[in-house]
């Protein structure tokens, strides 16, 4: 199993940006996702986050549990793949 690090799971959060048409995003950007990385002590320090208004306010679309970066990274890996097959928008 390789290692995945922060910068892979940043990584992955600007693709899945792109693919839903967000360029550039900042902390603001409504739509957004992003990874907060704080490390809580349970050995599961990422979450991934979806942008919700102008103020930075997050919700959690992958539910409001702490992920390893394994677990994060096939996460957005799915959310990607489901926003790159453009059936389900018909």
């Amino acid at each position: 199993m390789e290692r995945v690090t922060v910068k892979q799971l940043r990584r992955q959060c600007e693709l899945l940006n792109t693919i839903l048409g967000i360029k550039d995003a900042k902390w603001s950007t409504v739509g957004a996702y992003r990874i907060d990385a704080s490390y809580v002590g349970n050995g599961h320090p990422y979450h991934v986050e979806r942008i919700v208004n102008k103020s930075g306010g997050v919700t959690c679309p992958f539910g409001h549990y702490r992920l390893t970066a394994w677990e994060c990274y096939h996460v957005l890996q799915t959310a990607i793949r489901c926003a790159q097959d453009e059936s389900w928008r018909k």
